[in-house]
């Protein structure tokens, strides 16, 4: 047994043999245990073992007979409570052991044969009723595995055989109704899979070949109608995979081929027009994809590379009008970004790899600037300008770190100087009309 900073207190002889009590302590220098070995032999403990918490009280406490546990030991909460009772012989667990909750609870019981656990392991509910239960063949489950809600109505139950699930696996809904139906060998899904809503319609329906899906899959409202359906080969969607809405009619039309999209995607709104398009490729880490308003305008193009936006993506209003450009690299915003309103341009920013830096540009929609800026990771830095409409410069100065600095000069609309501001670092320092 290790053991800590020991102090030996009093040895005396016990027959032919001699007793040593140790203390074990601690980081702190609190009391850990306290027990008495024999012959000096630390792994000989001998007579009552006790062992403490941090704050001083007994946690665990038992006997030992020439190094091995013997009786009854007994684990404690800190207020002295019995957390659990565990019987031994000759070191080995025997017979009965049981669990107990803070609040004294019987939470879970089990019979061990010799260190083996053995029989039947119930575990219970607060309130008495059985939560679970487990027969124990030379320490691997064997037969029905259950649990259950706090009604007693079953939650799950699995058959086990040779220590793992084969047979039978099957849940249920706090109604009782079925929720799941599978069959298992050796651990693994192997044959029909069911699934089913709370009102006991069916949800889903497949079959699995050695924990693999394989053959036809199918999922269903709740009205029954046909939700969706596919084909899995070697445990992956094969051919087109068909979405319904719950009137029957198409919502989309998938291909895949081992087990990832390949060809061309169509999604469909409920009257029949489409949604949006991908055309796939890359194991379905590429595509090109176009989106549509439900009157048939496009409304948004973009493009995936490696999972990762990429490429010009294009968003239009609902008469077709270009209203923003976004240039991907990467999966980054990289390039010049560009903004529309009723055809024209109102806004341009320069990003490298998602950070905005370099040139903006703000117009009116007479097509002039309204506001130069420039940027560096994301901060204004540099020459700021903000222009009237006529064109007249309104105001100018500088950036450093997202901060106005230096001279700021404000003009009227005809162009001349009206105000000169003096900043450091954010702060005003000095206003000076002319």
């Amino acid at each position: 047994m290790k053991t800590g900073f020991l102090v030996t207190v009093l040895v005396y002889s016990w027959g032919l043999m001699a007793q040593t009590p140790i203390i074990t302590y601690y980081d702190d220098g609190n009391i850990k245990e306290k027990y008495h070995i024999l012959d000096n032999d630390s792994s000989r403990v001998d007579g009552l073992y006790e062992m403490y918490s941090h704050n001083g009280n007994v946690i665990v406490k038992g006997h030992y007979e020439n190094g091995k546990r013997q009786g009854e030991f007994i684990n404690l909460y800190e207020d002295g409570s019995i957390q659990r009772t565990t019987h031994y012989d000759d070191g080995q667990k025997q017979g009965l052991t049981r669990v107990f909750d803070p609040e004294g609870h019987l939470i879970q019981e089990a019979i061990f044969s010799d260190d083996t656990l053995t029989g039947e392991l119930i575990s219970y509910h607060p309130d008495g009723s059985i939560k679970a239960q487990t027969k124990f063949n030379n320490g691997k489950p064997e037969g029905w595995v259950i649990s259950y809600y706090r009604n007693d109505i079953k939650k799950e139950e699995t058959y086990y055989k040779d220590g793992k699930p084969n047979g039978p696996s099957r849940e249920y809904y706090e109604n009782g109704n079925l929720k799941l139906e599978a069959e298992l060998v050796n651990g693994l899904l192997d044959g029909q899979y069911k699934t089913y809503f709370p009102g006991g319609q069916l949800e889903m329906e497949a079959v699995n070949r050695r924990g693999s899906r394989t053959g036809s899959v199918k999922y269903y409202y709740e009205n029954g109608q046909l939700r969706s359906r596919g084909v899995y080969e070697n445990g992956g969607l094969e051919g087109v995979y068909e979405v319904f809405y719950d009137d029957g009619s198409p919502k989309a039309t998938i291909p895949y081929k081992d087990g990832s999209r390949a060809g061309k995607s169509t999604e469909f709104f409920q009257d029949g027009k489409i949604k949006s398009t991908g055309v796939y490729s890359n194991y379905g880490m590429d595509a090109d994809l176009k989106e549509y308003n439900e009157k048939g305008h496009l409304i948004l193009e973009k493009s995936i590379r490696n999972e990762l936006p990429h490429g010009k993506w294009k968003t239009y209003d609902d008469k077709e009008n270009l209203v923003l450009v976004e240039p991907y690299e990467s999966g980054k915003l990289h390039g010049v970004r560009l903004q529309y309103e009723n055809k024209k341009l109102i806004k341009e920013e320069t990003y490298a790899f998602g950070i905005k830096s370099g040139k903006s540009v703000e117009y009116f929609p007479n097509s002039e600037p309204e506001v130069v800026s420039n940027w560096k990771l994301n901060w204004l830095q540099g020459e700021y300008i903000r222009y009237h409409k006529n064109g007249n410069k309104e105001y100018e100065g500088s950036y450093h770190r997202n901060k106005r600095n230096g001279v700021w000069t404000y003009y009227d609309k005809k162009g001349e100087p009206e105000i000169r501001e003096i900043y450091e670092h954010g702060e005003l320092k000095e206003k000076i009309e002319l």
